[in-house]
């Protein structure tokens, strides 16, 4: 087959979050590709796909192509619905959005049971970076930071905020956090090139202020200078 017949038959757009959680959707790999094949059929049409066909290239008769459908029903992933055509007249069409709040569900669960498990660890580091007990506030502070933001760049930001020796830590971390999301560094090594290139800028405007040291010139070998 030549690459450009390949090409133009077109592509699905598939989110990968599917691909990493269809198995704790409770899917089989049946329902996925039938999943793929009812997206792919929404994306070329909002006509109602044919699943004679969708069963077809599966391999399967068309009994089997429904009772995949309304096993997908049942876990919430896809649903019947009902919309209104250009011509104003009403169509049914299945709606794939819910595998989405089930995703998104999922996830959420995720981030929790991960702060969860590291806040406990972040609040040891606060106290031996800043040498005192956290309060209770501050904890909270530290908790909703791990929601927005990795573990290990709250940890790179008060390793900053301690080199810094800031008089109010958690508002300078605050600030650190925030100046690296504005820049779009939402990894430990995209804000370590950015505190880099700011020590790197300090050294060279240090560099401009200061006047430059006065060197002895020599006369001869045996000393004396101008």
């Amino acid at each position: 087959m030549e690459i450009s017949r390949y090409l133009s038959a077109g592509s699905v757009t598939l989110s990968n979050l599917l691909l990493k959680y269809y198995r704790q959707l409770n899917l089989s790999e049946i329902e996925l590709v039938m999943y793929i094949q009812l997206s792919s059929a929404q994306q070329r049409s909002k006509k109602m796909p044919d699943i004679g066909k969708i069963s077809e290239a599966m391999g399967l008769d068309v009994k089997q192509g429904y009772h995949i459908i309304e096993s997908l029903m049942r876990k919430g992933c896809i649903q019947l619905c009902r919309y209104e055509t250009e011509e104003g007249k009403e169509a049914d069409a299945y709606d794939l959005s819910g595998v989405f709040q089930k995703i998104d569900l999922l996830e959420r669960k995720e981030k929790e049971l991960a702060v969860k498990e590291q806040l406990p660890k972040l609040v040891t580091e606060f106290e031996l970076d800043l040498g005192r007990t956290v309060s209770p506030y501050e904890i909270e502070q530290i908790q909703s930071w791990l929601q927005n933001y990795s573990f290990d760049l709250i940890v790179l930001a008060l390793k900053e905020t301690v080199y810094h020796r800031a008089k109010s830590p958690f508002r300078y971390l605050q600030k650190i956090l925030e100046y690296w999301r504005n820049q779009g560094a939402n990894t430990v090594e995209k804000a370590k090139m950015i505190i880099e290139e700011s020590r790197n800028h300090k050294l060279r405007q240090e560099k401009e202020e200061t006047p430059p040291l006065e060197v002895p010139i020599f006369e001869d070998w045996n000393g004396g200078y101008e």
